[in-house]
Order: structure tokens, then sequence, then C-alpha cells
């Protein structure tokens, strides 16, 4: 049965293959032990398909992505595959069809590679939201491979993140914020033991804009969860800290950050009409911040702090926040000081 589609292309299903390689294919210990007759065959039956109406896309994912289910998935089949993908599923993310572009992008995600990597951040830049939403998972899905597998050296790591903070920094869709949320979160469990200074280049990139954003006077209230996301992510690190714990620059962003939700919550609240739930989710958020300060300090080598702030809001005692949250992010605040030594309008503009 044969497909005509939009431009005269046309997409044959029984020509789709399942993409059932060989194990040695899949799970080669060299490059020269990947077979790469059987790949070329696999991506050259099943491409056109992708260009193909809903149920065609469909099984041409499934039968491209099938090769990558296998738990001995090798570097280099997947850098391998990735070559043989990369030319025919680019020009299908900037295709019209929402269909056709999330599909290939997924495809670029499930690749775990740099060129993966490159297609999923070049697609953050679309103008839809689904695409980018499906940009940032697909980094997600990237990252999630990094942590067992190193396809990714710590240079060009840097440089997708460097480019994840760009779109962050853009972005005004608030689910779009959450899932690069997801992405970064995906990034911090990146063992240093696989990609070198992973942890600490995700963490300080992370802090760095999910802090520029959350300064924002006219923050969108709806960009709470991707907060509360973004700040339990990083907490997660700092205190799962193993044997070579974060640099001190990327302890002092990730403080930076904390101060920077508690000055949030501080503007949220002095403003009123703050309902149960977001009372609630308040108190949430303050409590990771505050616990990434406390644990920041004890690792730059402070004393250990324990705050109650979150007790304050989570009971209603608004006045007191007001006041004792000062004791942080006030211009002689502890984050002001050593060893944190942030500006001393960072939080409080200077009237």
């Amino acid at each position: 049965m044969a497909l005509t589609i939009a431009g005269g292309v046309t997409a044959t299903i029984q020509a789709q293959g399942t993409c059932n390689l060989p194990d040695q294919t899949v799970a080669a210990r060299t490059p020269s032990g990947v077979d790469a007759g059987a790949v070329r065959a696999c991506v050259d039956a099943n491409v056109p398909g992708l260009s193909g109406d809903y149920d065609a896309i469909r099984q041409a994912r499934q039968n491209l992505l099938t090769p990558l289910r296998s738990q001995n998935v090798s570097i280099f089949f997947r850098l391998a595959y990735s070559d043989q993908l990369k030319p025919a599923i680019t020009p299908l993310i900037a295709n019209a069809s929402d269909d056709i572009a999330i599909n290939a992008v997924r495809i670029a995600g499930e690749l775990g590679t740099i060129d993966g990597a490159n297609l999923c951040v070049a697609a953050l830049d679309d103008k839809r939201p689904a695409l980018r939403m499906m940009a940032a998972a697909g980094l997600a899905r990237t990252f999630t491979v990094l942590r067992e597998t190193p396809t990714i050296q710590p240079g060009p790591f840097s440089g997708i993140e460097t480019r994840l903070a760009a779109a962050l920094a853009k972005e005004k869709d608030t689910e779009v914020i959450d899932g690069i949320a997801i992405a970064y979160d995906a990034a911090l469990q990146i063992p240093t033991s696989v990609v070198a200074d992973a942890q600490n280049i995700a963490l300080r990139s992370a802090a760095t804009e999910f802090g520029k954003i959350t300064r924002q006077q006219s923050l969108n209230p709806a960009t709470l969860p991707a907060l509360l996301r973004a700040s339990k992510s990083m907490l997660d690190t700092l205190t799962a800290v193993a044997g070579t714990k974060p640099q001190n620059d990327a302890l002092r962003e990730a403080a930076g950050f904390g101060g920077d939700l508690l000055a949030y919550t501080l503007r949220r609240l002095r403003a009123g009409e703050v309902s149960a739930t977001d009372r609630q989710q308040l108190a949430l958020l303050i409590g990771q911040a505050q616990n990434m300060v406390s644990v920041s300090g004890t690792l730059l080598g402070q004393s250990p702090k324990a705050y109650r702030l979150n007790t304050l809001v989570a009971e209603g005692n608004d006045r007191q926040y007001f006041r004792d949250v000062m004791n942080l992010i006030g211009a002689e605040g502890d984050l002001i000081k050593a060893p944190f030594n942030l500006r001393r309008d960072r939080f409080i503009p200077a009237p």
C-alpha cells in the first residue's frame, strides 16, 4: 500500500523495515564492529515513512527507535546511527507539519549524541511551543543516556548547556520553561565519572539562568511549577554530593538562586491575593530555597545554619517572614557576606 503525501512524496508502508539489527552491531565494541550496511538499510527503509501520515510516521519512528531500546547499545553504534540519521531528520524538524517535526525531534533526542542534542537545541528556537516542548524532552532523554554512555565530551556538553541557557532566557511559555527544567534535572544527574565536570556545568548554568528569570519583576505566576522543579533538582544535587563537591562558583550560584526564590516569594506575598494552594506551593519553594542556601554554605566551609522561613509562610505569619527573610537577602544578610559575597542589591533593589 502506497501513501501519497504533500509535495508528491510517496511512502510505502511495506518498505519500512523493523530494524532488527544484529546484536553484534548494536553492541559493537569498536567502530569497525558496526555493520554500516545494515544501519544504512534500516535508515533508508524507514526515513520515507517519517514524512507520511500519522500511522506511517508512528510506525517509522518505532522502527527507527527499536535498536536504541536494546540494553546493550554501545557508544560506537549510537555514533554511527546518529551519523546516518542526522542528514535525514534535520530537514524534517523544520517541516511545517507538527507531526513530522515533533517526531523527528523525538528521534534526535533518543540518539543520545552531540548531533542529536544540537538538533534539539536548535528546535528550541522554533515558533511552535509544542515543538519546543519536545525539544526540551529530547534533551532530557539525551542527558539520561549520558548517565551511562559518554557519547558527548565535556567541551561540547558545555556548549549544549550554554545554548540551553540562552533558550531559557528568552522562553515565555511556562510549560516549555518547565520542560527545560526537566532537561536540566536530567543533566544534573550525569555522573562526573561519565562526563567530567558535567554536574558543575549543569548546576552553574541552571542556577544562573533560573536566577535571572526569578528576578524578573513581572514573572508569570504560572512559572512556579518550573521554579519548584528546578530548585528541587539543584537541592537534590547538592545534598547527594559524594566525593568531589561542586566548584565554589557553582555553589555560590546555587545559593544565589535560593536567595532569588526567597525574594520572589517576598514579592508574591507582599502583593497579596495568595490562595491556599499558592501558599502551600510558596512554602515548599521557600523550604527548598533556604536549604539550598544552607547546604551551599556548608559546602563552602560555613558552619551549618538552619532556617524556618517556610514554616512562617505555611502558618500564615507573613509579617514575621518579611522580617526574618532579610537575615538572608537584606543588605546585611547572610548571602551578602562571606562565603557567598553576592551583590547587596541583587535581591532587594536599592531605592
